[in-house]
């Protein structure tokens, strides 16, 4: 994902995920760490701050109202091109949340519509920032090896979060929506 700064995102923030993420720099070096807080994307990129209305707010309460709060179990490693990262079970509440508010908000597709498929996930590790092709499964199978002892993660989502990236790694929470 191609963070902006001063682009807005609706999330599910994972604060139990920080500690997994905290390691991630001494195990691999610094540009092997996440830029972002521990989370799970449920639309990026969203509006731009001053574009955010009261309305905006009230869909967004209105959209996560409709999904009950639930647990998720993170400790299945997977990777895209160039990253790590972890596997929700279940899944499904996300993708949920995701096709509501690409339904809401058309003009903001998931990701910028560069995926057909959305898949739920929390990034943990920078591969290309590590030094670790993809292709090399040896290497893929140290770094889940060395990263496994901070599994599983286990969160209860109970709001979704609407963050602002403000670069350097970091974001504001500027809005909260909890879920049923």
């Amino acid at each position: 994902m191609d963070l902006q700064v001063g682009r807005t995102a609706v999330v599910a923030t994972v604060p139990g995920a920080e500690d997994l993420l905290d390691h991630v720099p001494t195990l691999f070096g610094p540009a092997a760490g996440a830029t972002v807080l521990p989370h799970v994307t449920v639309l990026y990129p969203w509006l731009a701050p001053s574009a955010v209305t009261a309305a905006d707010l009230e869909g967004l309460r209105q959209l996560a109202a409709e999904v009950p709060a639930f647990e998720v179990v993170f400790e299945r490693f997977r990777w895209f091109r160039g990253v790590l990262w972890l596997a929700p079970d279940p899944a499904e509440p996300f993708v949920r949340l995701t096709a509501s508010a690409a339904r809401r908000w058309p003009h903001t597709p998931p990701y910028g519509g560069a995926h057909a498929e959305i898949t739920p996930h929390l990034t943990v590790m920078d591969l290309d920032g590590a030094g670790i092709d993809v292709d090399d499964e040896i290497a893929l199978k140290d770094a889940v090896e060395r990263l496994e002892p901070w599994l599983p993660v286990v969160h209860r989502v109970t709001e979704l979060s609407v963050v602002l990236f403000e670069g350097d790694g970091a974001w504001t929470t500027i809005a909260r929506s909890p879920l049923a």
